[in-house]
């Protein structure tokens, strides 16, 4: 038996951090319009256009220095938390409202809620990182993952073994794990399924430790 640890790339754009506050900024708005829509409540003043500006000409510039995106963060973390501000004082008017989004839609906007929060910590730390951090909110699962040379790849880790030819995904997990610690999981799974220990086990050196 031979066992690896790869990962399943989960096909998502590079990580910007402007990127995802813009996204967050966009679906907000979104959910006020829709529920202003709904209810024929009378438009609020939210002003996109003006972030929207914001973004476009942070990402047209050919060099993003560190003042001009920690500035463009200010900006849109401002105007996000103002709408979600909005957004909640209309949900606190009638539980209707809250009601009116799809589930997918809540589930959604309780990740922008955490990601500002997170980008508001990390911008105020003058860190590029933090635990569970929110890669898109779209897909808020998604962890980055060390694979190999790369330096950042997105998507799930996988444990796996091949057994004459078969391949067996063992251990599957978005956050990021040691694969040494699968060792003892591969063998056991393929007594469960073969009713037999392996005689032979080719594995790199990363599985040779004190515990194995």
């Amino acid at each position: 038996m031979k066992i690896d640890a790869t990962y399943a790339d989960a096909e998502m754009r590079y990580l910007v951090d402007v990127d995802i506050i813009h996204d967050g900024c966009r679906k907000v708005t979104d959910y006020i319009i829709k529920v202003c829509e709904a209810f024929g409540l009378c438009k609020l003043h939210i002003n996109f256009k003006k972030v929207r500006q914001v973004y476009l000409r942070f990402i047209s510039q050919s060099k993003k220095r560190g003042k001009i995106v920690r500035g463009t963060m200010v900006v849109m973390l401002k105007f996000l938390h103002k709408n979600i501000r909005i957004l909640f004082t209309l949900f606190a008017k009638d539980y209707k409202y809250y009601d009116s989004l799809f589930f997918y839609e809540k589930r959604t906007m309780t990740t922008i809620i955490k990601m500002y929060h997170q980008q508001k910590e990390m911008l105020r730390l003058k860190l590029y990182t933090c635990e569970d951090r929110i890669l898109s909110i779209f897909q808020p699962h998604v962890r980055a993952i060390v694979h190999g040379k790369a330096k950042n790849d997105f998507g799930d880790k996988i444990g796996v073994s091949i057994v004459e030819g078969y391949t067996f995904i063992n251990h599957r997990s978005w956050d990021a794990y040691n694969e040494n610690q699968d060792l003892v999981l591969q063998i056991q799974l393929f007594k469960e399924r073969f009713g037999c220990l392996l005689a032979t086990l080719l594995a790199d050196k990363i599985y040779l430790n004190k515990i194995n």
